[in-house]
C-alpha cells in the first residue's frame, strides 16, 4: 500500500498491539474459526491459540470502548509476497517461494462479529478466487481496507458504499511486474524489439459495472483499483463514467491501471480533485491526447500513462516530478524542444518506445533535478550532450536503440551516483574516455554501486586495463558485446559477487576461460561466443536462476575436450563451432529438460545420437547436432519433442529411415537432414507437419516419387531434395506451395514436363519484405543455411534472406518445353534448368523476370532464336545457353554483351552467330544463300529427272497392260475418245456464256 497513507496508520496500530486488554469471547471464537478455514504453511497464525487474549495474537489490534475491549485492527498482509517476473518465454518466474501466503476462504461471519474494525489488511494472500463478502459493507468504522492481490474474483459489492469513514481503499487484483516476454529480435539485424518491459500479473478477476457506490466515500484519500475491469462501466456511461470519482474531493492517489478504460482521459471530472498528487492510468486504451488542462492540478506530481494508446504531443506540466509515458508509439515529441520550457521539478522521465526524435541539446540543463532519464527505442540522433554530466542527481541513463553518434563525453564521469548506463545499439565511435574505463571506475560511479551497464553494439571500443576494481563495483548486468575488448577474460570480473548476466561476445578475447568464472555465485547467463578462446571447460558447471534465460553460449571459439554436463535449469546451451569431441553423455538428457535452445553443431562429436533428448516432458525448441560425425539412426523419441521448432541433423553419417514418430512433433518449422546416408522413400511423417517452412533432405539416398501431399505443405518456403534418387514426374500439386521461395530438385532422376501452373508460387510473383529466414528462441538467433548453385558456382549461404529465391531442376531427365508462365515469377533470382531434355524455344516471357540474377538452361535440346527480351534484364549477372540447338543471331545490348564475353556461354550451338560466338552473321548469311542456290539447282534437275522417268514409266506401262487383252485396248481408246468430245463441248458452251454476259455487262 502507498506510503502516503500507511505511516500514521501503522504507527497507531503498533500502539494498539501493545495493549493488554482482552478481546471478547465472541471475537476470539470468530477469529479461531477463521483460522481453521485457512492453510498456514509458515505458521504465521501460530499465536492464535485456545482461550488466550486475542489482543496479544500476531496481527490483531484492540481498543477499549465503553469498558469493553474490541478487535479494531486485523493485519494479515503477507510479509513476504512472492516477487514475480515474466520471462522471455512468457512463463512466470518467481524470485522467492509463495509459501508465506494464507490460503482459504473467508466466512461472512468474520465481519458480522468484528463490527469495531477500523483497519483490515488481507493483501497478498490467496482466497481462491472467492467473492468479496458483502458483509464488509457493515463495518462502518473501517478507515483502511486493503484486499489487493488476495485472490478475489467477481463483482465488487455495492454495499461498500456504506464505508463512509474509509480513507484508503485498495481492491487491486493485478500487480506491476517486470516483463521481457515481448522482447524479440529482428532476424535481419538482431536489434531487440519489445512492447514495454513491464506488465501486469493478475491475481484474480474483479469487475464493476458502475462506480456510483464511490459517491458516498467522501473521506477517501487513496483509491487503488489496479486490474479491476471497468470496461462495462465505461460502455454504459461512456464520457460520464468517471463522474462518481469527482465527488471524492479529498482524493490524493487515484490508481486505475489496467482497468480496460477506453475513449479519452476524463479530465473534466479529474479537475475536481484539487488535492490529487498521483494519477495512474497506464495499460488502458485511450485514443486521445494528454489533456493540457492537467496543468491546472497544481498538486499533481506523478503522471503514469504507460502503454495507453495516447497520441499527439506532451503538454507542459511543470508541476510534475515523475512522468511515465513508455510504450505510446503515437506520442510524438521533438526532444530538442521538449526541454525549452523548464521542468523544474522533473525527477523521472520514462519515455521509451515512443516517437521521440531530434537531438538532445543543452536545454536539458533546464531540468536540473533529473534522477532517471529513459529514452530507449526512439529516433534520437546526434551526439550525447556533455551537459548531462552537469546534472549531479542523475543516476539512470538509458539511450539504447537510438541513432546517437559521436563519442561518450568525459563529463559523464562526474556523475558519482550513476547506477544504470545503457547505450546499446547506437552508432557511437571511439574509445570510452579514460575516466570511464577500468582505470578509474571510481570517478565514474563514485560511492554508489552500478547495477546495469550495457554498451553492446554501441560502436564504442572499450579498453580494459588490468587494474584492481573498486570493491563497490558490483553490477548485476554487464553487457559489452562487440566492444573490441582485447586480451584475456578481465580479472576484475572474478570480484563481481552479484553479477547475473555477463555478455562479452564478439570481442578479441584470447586464452582459456578462467576457473573462477564458473564460481560466480549469482551468474545466470554467460556469453563468450565469437572470440578466440581455447582450452577445456569443467566437466560440469552451475548457473543461478534469473529473469533472463539461464544459459551458456560459447559458440565460435576453439574449445575442446568432452561435452560438459550443464545444470538442470539451463535454457540456452550453445557450444557450436568448437572442437569438442567424444560422444554425448547419457545423463545429458535429464539435464536438458528445461532447455529450449541446444546446439552442438560443427564439432567433432561421434557415436549414436542418444534418445534422451526428448525423453519425458521437455520444452526443447531447437536442437542442432549438425556437422559432426554421428552414426546410427535417427531416434524415434524425437517424436516426443512436441515443442520442437527446428531440428538440424545435417552433415553427419546417419543411416536408415526417418522414424514415423517424428510426425508427432507437430510444431516443427524447420527440418534439416541433408548430407547423411538416409534411405527409403520420401519420409511420410512430413505429411503431418503442417507448419513446416524449411525442409532440406538433400544429399541422401532417398528414392521413389515425390508424393502428392507435398502440395499440402502450403507454408513451405524452402524445399531442397537435391542429389537423391527420386524418380517419376514433378507432381503438379507442388505449385500449391504458395509461400515457396526456393526449390532445389536437382541431381535426381525426375522425368516428364515442368508443371505449368507457376502463377500459384505467390512468393515468387509478389515482392515481400527483406527478412532473414529463421527464428528467435530465448533471444538466440536461429538462422537457416542453404547450398545453391549460382552463376555456375556452388555457394553456401549461412543466412537466407527472403529475396534469395530460386528454382533448380538441373541434371534430371525432364522433357517438354519451358512453360510460358515462367515469366510470371518476377521475384525469381536464380533459375537453373540445365542438363535435361527440354525442347522448344526459350519463352519470350523470360524477359519479365526483372530480378533474375542467374540463368542456366545449358545442355538441353532447345531450338530457335535467343529472345531479344533476355537482353533487357539488367539484373542478370550470369547466363549460359550452351549445348542446345539454338540458331540465328545472338541479340545484343550493352549489359548483355558484358555477360557473354566468354564464348562458352554459347558453346555447342553451331547455328548461332554474332556476339562471342566468333561467327559473323553476314558471312554466315552469304554462305547460306550460296548453299541455298546450289541446293535449289540440284533440286530442280532432280525434279525434272524424276518427272521424265515417271512419264516414261507411266506411258509405256499403260500400253504394256492394254496389249495383254484386245477388248481392254478397244475399251480404253473408246473411253479416251468420249472424254475428248466432252471436254471440247464444255469449252464451247463456256465461250458462248461469256459472250452473252458481255452483251449485258460492258465491264466484263
Amino acid at each position: 500500500m502507498h506510503a502516503l497513507y500507511t505511516k500514521t496508520v501503522i504507527a497507531t496500530i503498533i500502539l494498539q498491539w501493545l495493549s493488554s486488554w482482552a478481546c471478547t469471547p465472541n471475537e476470539r471464537s470468530t477469529l479461531l474459526s477463521f483460522k481453521a478455514g485457512l492453510t498456514d504453511s509458515q505458521g504465521r497464525l501460530a499465536s492464535w491459540q485456545g482461550n488466550g487474549n486475542c489482543c496479544n495474537w500476531k496481527g490483531i489490534g484492540c481498543v477499549q470502548r465503553s469498558n469493553t475491549t474490541h478487535v479494531t485492527a486485523l493485519n494479515l498482509r503477507n510479509p513476504k509476497p512472492v516477487q514475480r517476473a515474466r520471462k522471455t518465454n512468457g512463463m512466470m518466474f518467481a524470485y522467492s517461494s509463495d509459501s508465506w501466503s494464507l490460503n482459504g476462504t473467508i466466512s461472512p461471519l468474520l465481519f458480522s462479529s468484528l463490527k469495531q474494525l477500523e483497519y483490515l489488511d488481507l493483501s497478498w494472500n490467496n482466497f481462491q478466487q472467492s467473492q468479496i463478502p458483502e458483509q464488509l459493507g457493515d463495518l462502518h468504522r473501517l478507515r483502511y481496507l486493503n484486499l489487493s492481490n488476495a485472490g478475489f474474483s467477481g463483482a465488487i459489492p455495492e454495499r461498500l458504499s456504506n464505508l463512509s469513514a474509509l480513507h484508503a481503499l485498495d481492491l487491486s487484483c493485478t500487480t506491476f511486474i517486470v516483463d521481457v516476454s515481448s522482447v524479440s529480435m529482428n532476424m535481419s539485424n538482431h536489434r531487440p524489439v519489445h512492447n514495454f518491459l513491464f506488465s501486469n500479473a493478475s491475481s484474480g478477476f474483479l469487475y464493476c459495472h458502475s462506480l456510483s457506490w464511490l459517491e458516498r466515500l467522501n473521506a477517501l484519500t487513496v483509491l487503488v483499483m489496479e486490474g479491476v475491469d471497468l470496461s462495462t462501466a465505461v460502455s454504459i456511461r461512456y464520457s460520464d463514467w468517471a463522474e462518481p470519482i469527482s465527488f471524492l474531493k479529498n482524493l490524493r492517489v487515484l490508481d486505475l491501471v489496467g482497468c480496460g478504460i477506453f475513449g479519452s482521459i476524463p479530465v473534466s471530472y479529474l479537475l475536481n480533485l484539487t488535492s490529487l498528487s498521483s494519477l495512474q492510468l497506464s495499460f488502458n486504451f485511450f485514443s486521445s491526447d494528454i489533456p493540457p488542462q492537467l496543468a491546472n492540478l497544481t498538486s499533481l506530481s506523478i503522471l503514469n500513462v504507460v502503454s495507453s494508446g495516447l497520441k499527439g504531443s506532451i503538454p507542459n506540466l511543470p508541476q510534475l516530478q515523475e512522468l511515465y509515458i513508455h510504450g505510446n508509439s503515437n506520442l510524438s515529441v521533438d526532444i530538442s524542444q521538449f526541454f525549452d520550457i523548464p521542468w523544474p521539478s522533473l525527477q523521472i522521465l520514462g519515455a521509451s518506445l515512443c516517437s521521440i526524435n531530434g537531438m538532445i541539446l543543452s536545454n536539458i540543463a533546464n531540468s536540473s533535478s533529473l534522477v532517471e532519464l529513459n529514452l530507449q527505442s526512439n529516433n534520437i540522433v546526434g551526439p550525447i550532450p556533455p551537459f548531462l554530466g552537469n546534472i549531479s542527481t542523475l543516476n539512470h541513463i538509458d539511450f539504447a536503440m537510438n541513432s546517437l553518434s559521436g563519442s561518450i563525453p568525459s563529463s559523464l564521469s562526474s556523475l558519482g551516483n550513476l547506477q544504470v548506463l545503457n547505450f546499446n545499439q547506437n552508432n557511437l565511435e571511439g574509445q570510452i574516455p579514460d575516466s570511464l574505463c577500468a582505470v578509474s571506475l571510481t570517478s565514474l560511479f563514485g560511492n554508489s554501486t552500478p547495477i546495469y551497464i550495457c554498451l553492446s553494439f554501441s560502436g564504442v571500443a572499450v579498453r580494459i586495463d588490468q587494474m584492481e576494481m573498486p570493491k563497490f563495483f558490483q553490477p548485476q548486468y554487464l553487457m559489452l558485446a562487440s566492444c573490441s575488448i582485447e586480451g584475456t577474460v578481465p580479472n576484475f570480473i572474478s570480484k563481481l559477487e552479484v553479477i547475473e548476466v555477463l555478455i562479452l561476445q564478439g570481442n578479441n578475447l584470447i586464452g582459456s576461460i578462467p576457473s573462477w568464472l564458473w564460481q560466480l555465485p549469482r551468474l545466470a547467463y554467460l556469453d563468450l561466443s565469437n572470440n578466440h578462446l581455447h582450452g577445456t571447460i569443467p566437466p560440469s558447471f552451475k548457473l543461478a536462476m534469473s529473469i533472463m534465460p539461464s544459459g551458456l553460449n560459447l559458440a565460435n571459439n576453439s574449445l575442446q575436450g568432452n561435452l560438459p554436463i550443464p545444470p538442470d535449469i539451463i535454457e540456452v546451451f550453445d557450444l557450436s563451432h568448437n572442437q569438442f569431441s567424444g560422444s554425448i553423455p547419457t545423463q545429458m538428457g535429464e539435464r536438458l529438460l528445461n532447455s529450449k535452445y541446444v546446439s552442438f553443431s560443427a564439432n567433432q562429436l561421434t557415436g549414436a545420437i542418444p534418445p534422451m533428448f526428448c525423453d519425458g516432458n521437455n520444452v526443447l525448441m531447437n536442437l542442432d547436432l549438425s556437422q559432426n560425425n554421428f552414426t546410427g539412426t535417427i531416434p524415434s523419441t524425437f517424436g516426443n519433442c512436441t515443442a520442437l521448432v527446428a531440428l538440424n541433423l545435417g552433415e553427419n553419417n546417419l543411416t536408415g529411415n526417418v522414424p514415423l514418430e517424428l510426425e508427432n512433433a507437430k510444431n516443427l518449422k524447420a527440418i534439416r537432414l541433408n548430407n547423411n546416408c538416409l534411405t527409403g522413400v520420401f519420409p511420410k511423417p512430413i505429411q503431418n507437419l503442417k507448419d513446416l517452412e524449411f525442409l532440406n533432405l538433400g544429399y541422401n539416398f532417398f528414392e521413389g516419387s515425390i508424393p502428392l501431399f507435398i502440395g499440402h505443405l502450403s507454408g513451405l518456403r524452402v524445399l531442397v531434395l537435391r542429389s537423391n534418387s527420386f524418380n517419376g514426374s514433378i507432381p503438379t500439386e507442388i505449385t500449391q506451395m504458395h509461400q515457396l521461395q526456393f526449390m532445389d530438385l536437382s541431381n535426381n532422376n525426375l522425368e516428364g514436363t515442368i508443371p505449368s501452373n507457376l502463377s500459384s508460387f505467390e512468393a515468387l510473383t509478389k515482392q515481400t519484405p527483406a527478412v532473414i529466414l529463421g527464428y528467435m528462441i530465448e533471444l538466440e538467433a536461429l538462422s537457416m543455411n542453404l547450398e545453391l548453385v549460382n552463376k555456375g558456382m556452388q555457394l553456401q549461404l549461412t543466412k537466407v534472406y527472403s529475396y534469395y529465391t530460386g528454382i533448380d531442376l538441373s541434371n534430371n531427365h525432364l522433357d517438354g518445353a519451358i512453360p510460358e508462365q515462367i515469366g510470371l515469377l518476377q521475384e525469381l533470382f536464380m533459375l537453373n534448368l540445365s542438363r535435361n531434355n527440354l525442347v522448344g524455344q526459350i519463352p519470350r516471357s523470360i524477359g519479365n523476370l526483372t530480378t533474375l540474377g542467374s540463368l542456366d538452361i545449358s545442355h538441353n535440346k532447345l531450338s530457335g532464336n535467343i529472345p531479344i527480351s533476355l537482353t533487357t534484364l539488367d539484373s542478370l549477372g550470369w547466363v549460359s545457353v550452351s549445348f542446345n540447338n539454338l540458331s540465328g543471331q545472338v541479340p545484343s545490348s550493352p549489359h548483355f554483351e558484358t555477360l557473354t564475353l566468354d564464348s562458352s556461354v554459347f558453346e555447342g550451338n553451331p547455328l548461332l552467330c554474332g556476339g562471342s560466338t566468333g561467327k559473323s552473321c553476314n558471312t554466315y548469311h552469304e554462305e547460306g544463300v550460296r548453299g541455298q542456290e546450289t541446293e535449289g539447282r540440284r533440286t530442280t534437275w532432280l525434279w525434272y529427272g524424276w518427272l521424265v522417268l515417271s512419264f516414261a514409266i507411266g506411258f509405256w506401262g499403260v500400253f504394256v497392260v492394254l496389249a495383254i487383252k484386245e477388248t481392254w485396248w478397244v475399251k480404253y481408246w473408246n473411253t479416251m475418245e468420249d472424254m475428248a468430245v466432252g471436254i471440247m463441248n464444255f469449252f464451247s458452251g463456256y465461250k458462248r456464256e461469256v459472250k452473252m454476259q458481255r452483251r449485258h455487262d460492258p465491264l466484263l
